[in-house]
C-alpha cells in the first residue's frame, strides 16, 4: 500500500515539527501549512487521508476551514481532526459542530495522536 498523506495544519512552528517527527515515524507523509488559506489550497492539492486542523489560525481560523472543507466535494471526505491548546469546551464543540470528526488537546501523546490518525487513515483505505 501507498504511504498515505498527513496534512498539518497549525502557524506553531514547534508543534507542527512534533507532529511531523510523530507521524513520519509512524510511515505517514507530512505535509505542512502555517495558514488556513495554505491549508485550504494543501487539502486540494495534496490529497491527504487526514487533516489535522489548529482551531485558532490567523486568517481563515479553523472552524471556518472545516466548514469550507466539509462544503467542497472534493474535500468532503477528509478526516477532520481539531486540535487546540486551549481546553475551553466551546472550542472542541465548535470544531465537532463545523464537521471536524474528533477533538484533540494538545499536546496530545505521540501514541494519541497516532492511534487517531491510524483509525482515520484506515477508514479512508477501507481496511
Amino acid at each position: 500500500m501507498a504511504q498515505q498523506t498527513v496534512l498539518v495544519i497549525d502557524d506553531h512552528d514547534d508543534s507542527r515539527l512534533a507532529e511531523r517527527f510523530v507521524l513520519e515515524k509512524s510511515g505517514y507523509v507530512v505535509v505542512e501549512a502555517r495558514t488556513g488559506f495554505d491549508g485550504l489550497a494543501l487539502s486540494l492539492a495534496a490529497r491527504p487521508c487526514v487533516v489535522l486542523l489548529d482551531m485558532i489560525l490567523p486568517g481563515i481560523d479553523g472552524e471556518q476551514l472545516a466548514r469550507m472543507l466539509r462544503a467542497d466535494a472534493g474535500c468532503r471526505h477528509l478526516a477532520l481532526v481539531g486540535v487546540s491548546a486551549s481546553d475551553d469546551p466551546a472550542i472542541r464543540k465548535r470544531a465537532l459542530d463545523a464537521g471536524c470528526n474528533e477533538f484533540l488537546e494538545k499536546p496530545m501523546s505521540p501514541h494519541t495522536l497516532v492511534e487517531v490518525v491510524d483509525r482515520y487513515a484506515r477508514a479512508v483505505v477501507g481496511l
